[in-house]
Formats: C-alpha cells, sequence, structure tokens
C-alpha cells in the first residue's frame, strides 16, 4: 500500500514529465508554486485620488488601480527550469530542440543560487509598467549590493554578488546569490524551513502637477519588492533544489 500512498500524495507535477504540462500548470509552477511566486505593488491612479496627472490626463489610462506584478522564480530549481522549456515547446519557440532544452533543464551552477524577475500588469499596458521596466534596466550589482538578499528563518543571510538586467534570453532580470556561506556550509538546508528574497526598485513617477499652473514634477517612488518560500516545499525528486549540488562519486 505504500507505494500506493506515495503516488496519491506526490504533486501534479511529479505526476506527469514536463513535457506533458498544458499552458495553465506551466503558469502554475512560475507564479503559484515553492519555486516561483509573485509580489503585488498597486498604484492608485492620481485622478481617481482627486490629484491631477500629467501621465494620466488624455492618456487612456484611466483604470482607478494598476497591478503590477513582479514574477519571482529560482533560475536554479530544475521544477522552473522545465516551466520555461515547456512554454517555449508550447509557444513554438524556434529554440525547442530537444537536445538544447535538456541541456538547458540539466544545467548546474555550483556556486550560485539565481532569483529570475520578470514583470506584467494589470490592466496590460499600464504606464506603471514602463516605469517599474525602465527602472529594472538601470539597476547594477553595486546599487543592489547592499539592500538585495536571501535570508533564512534561522538568521543565516547572504547579499547578492551579481545582478543582469532582462537580456537576449527573454528570461528576465537575473539576481545571483552564493550557495554557500563564509564558513563552507550550504546557505540553505531544509531544516531552514523558509528563505525570504528581499529586493527594491525605485522608479521615477512623472507628470505630477506642481504648485505653479501649467508646469509639473517628477518624484521618484521607491518599492520594497519581497517574498518569502517554504524550504521544506522546496524538494523535488528528493532533493532540496537550492542546496549544493552533491559531490560526484568517483
Amino acid at each position: 500500500l505504500l507505494p500506493a500512498a506515495l503516488a496519491l500524495a506526490a504533486e501534479w507535477w511529479e505526476k506527469r514529465p514536463y513535457t506533458e504540462w498544458n499552458s495553465k500548470e506551466v503558469r502554475r509552477m512560475m507564479d503559484d508554486s515553492p519555486w516561483g511566486k509573485v509580489h503585488t505593488v498597486t498604484i492608485m491612479n492620481p485622478t481617481a485620488t482627486g490629484t491631477p496627472s500629467f501621465q494620466t490626463i488624455g492618456s487612456g489610462d484611466l483604470e482607478r488601480e494598476k497591478q503590477n506584478l513582479f514574477h519571482l522564480h529560482f533560475l536554479t530549481a530544475r521544477p522552473i527550469r522545465q516551466a520555461i522549456a515547456r512554454q517555449m515547446q508550447l509557444g513554438g519557440d524556434t529554440r525547442t530542440d530537444s537536445a538544447m532544452l535538456k541541456r538547458f533543464i540539466g544545467q548546474v551552477d555550483e556556486k550560485n543560487i539565481i532569483v529570475l524577475m520578470t514583470l506584467s500588469a494589470v490592466p496590460e499596458g499600464s504606464s506603471s509598467l514602463n516605469a517599474y521596466q525602465a527602472a529594472i534596466m538601470r539597476l547594477s550589482t553595486p546599487v543592489l549590493s547592499t539592500n538585495t538578499f536571501l535570508a533564512t528563518k534561522t538568521g543565516k543571510r547572504v547579499y547578492l554578488t551579481r545582478f543582469e538586467t532582462p537580456g537576449p534570453d527573454g528570461l528576465g532580470a537575473k539576481y545571483y546569490f552564493p550557495r554557500l556561506m563564509e564558513d563552507g556550509k550550504p546557505f540553505v538546508e531544509v531544516d531552514d524551513r523558509e528563505v525570504r528574497f528581499e529586493t527594491t526598485v525605485s522608479m521615477i513617477e512623472s507628470g505630477n502637477f506642481s504648485a505653479t499652473p501649467g508646469t509639473f514634477e517628477e518624484s521618484e517612488r521607491t518599492d520594497r519588492i519581497w517574498m518569502q518560500f517554504d524550504l521544506r516545499k522546496m524538494v523535488f525528486e528528493g532533493k532540496l533544489e537550492e542546496s549544493p549540488p552533491a559531490p560526484v562519486q568517483t
């Protein structure tokens, strides 16, 4: 009875190979799984709060509120790479050669934990999304190195070592963190219970009318982007995906 019980307890992503996932399951893996979640920043339209805005007047961007979605995924987790590969297949991407996808899914980064960030908005095409995307492109490793980190429930913390803006691969912005602590021990283990990603994004809000008639001014807005992940659920095929790779047996 034990194998049958384990089969019933298995999560949906363990019951079928990734090549059989549908588009809804791919999105669920990316946005609502142990390795992928969404942080939402809601911005009220100034015209809805009584504050005139150059940016919104006459622009057609008249929604009362705009939800800016920061999609956060652990690229170094194999289920996320499987979801990306399947997304490419479903979308008819020309890079869906089976050998290439197999290499992509099987790649191992022995030194880094990599968090991906992509953006979307509700409603689509909101002006604030363009401002956030521009802000992401202005970021750099020195700017982020003191305010971007991973932290565990047990008090361990590692800071960003490298940042890459979105590139031609279409995967999004990449945040790199060390897999090992300074003493050589793994940064995350199942017993750490939880890992939290945290960073900040500052964008320029332009177009708010100033006190001087006929003029408008710019202001900077900084948002804290964060998400907590349950390490006890980040186990795939018996292995914590963000732990260091096992030594090769010789």
